[in-house]
């Protein structure tokens, strides 16, 4: 970005920009400025300051879980910050496999049920049909009226009349 390598060094908007900062990456790209612009023996105040401010002020802010006490240098805060990002990319893609796994489960889960319900009703229908036809078989209606109420096909009923025993048998299970 040509507008980032044209910027003056001051550091006023450097520290502007460190507290409007609104992702770690945004915060280390700050500090790598600052530890640019700052490598002179002659900052080496400078350079403490802006650490004191990032590890008494900013980053207990943004990062409250973590003791900062023993960051002397902002190349000290660039490692832990890069760290600190590895470790919560790390964490959020397990999270994310772990939220993706349990919604996949779900959502298997959901599908097999109505699956199974919707094969359970398709099942109760069909046993319903061929229960109606073993009766009306039993009633010696013709094969072409049990077509015509029962909606099977005419090799089912002929298969049915042929196997009553065996369909009543598998009725009752």
């Amino acid at each position: 970005d040509d507008s980032r390598l044209q910027m003056p060094r001051n550091l006023v908007a450097a520290l502007i920009r460190m507290e409007n900062s609104r992702s770690h990456q945004d915060l280390r790209l700050v500090i790598r400025e600052l530890i640019d612009w700052l490598q002179l023996p002659e900052h080496t105040k400078i350079r403490r300051s802006f650490t004191v401010f990032l590890r008494g002020v900013l980053l207990p802010k943004r990062i409250p879980d973590k003791d900062f006490s023993t960051y002397e240098d902002l190349l000290e805060v660039d490692t832990m910050l890069a760290e600190k990002v590895r470790d919560w990319t790390r964490a959020w893609e397990k999270e994310g496999l772990r939220k993706g796994i349990h919604r996949g489960r779900r959502e298997g889960l959901e599908r097999g049920l109505q699956r199974g319900i919707k094969q359970g009703k398709q099942e109760g229908r069909e046993k319903g049909l061929i229960q109606t036809a073993i009766r009306m078989l039993e009633k010696d209606m013709e094969l072409a009226v049990i077509v015509d109420i029962t909606g099977l096909p005419l090799e089912k009923i002929k298969d049915i009349s042929e196997n009553r025993e065996k369909y009543a048998a598998e009725l009752e299970s």
